[in-house]
């Protein structure tokens, strides 16, 4: 009887090792999982069509490419006052609107922006 609740006792023991260790190992790797493919900009989520994922702002119907860095805001000038654009904007153009100028500003952080991102570019 001795020996058979001894064995019994090592092979609960053994089972509760073998799904402490199992809990362990999926714990981590869940935790170290690599990132979602489609990092977007704060307030924007990750949306997937039936092809790719793309970002869409969660306050408006404004879209986005994914893994993009973080533009400058664009600020606008409107009959000499500036206005500070949604983010996601990168031009001064809107329907129904007209700006000063077509170009943001400050035109430094918008030149360092494009230079890296020169597809999102106004070209005139």
């Amino acid at each position: 009887m001795a020996l058979l609740a001894s064995w019994l006792t090592g092979r609960h023991l053994w089972k509760s090792v073998t799904t402490l260790i199992f809990l362990v190992i999926f714990t981590l790797a869940y935790s170290t999982s690599p990132p979602h493919p489609c990092q977007c900009w704060p307030d924007w989520q990750p949306i997937k069509d039936e092809h790719e994922y793309y970002c869409k702002d969660t306050k408006s119907e404004k879209t986005f490419h994914c893994n993009i860095d973080l533009p400058p805001i664009c600020k606008c000038k409107e009959n000499g006052q500036i206005i500070n654009r949604p983010l996601g904007e990168v031009n001064c153009v809107e329907i129904g609107r007209t700006f000063d100028n077509i170009n943001c500003e400050p035109d430094s952080q918008w030149k360092t922006w494009f230079d890296k991102y020169p597809q999102y570019r106004l070209y005139h």
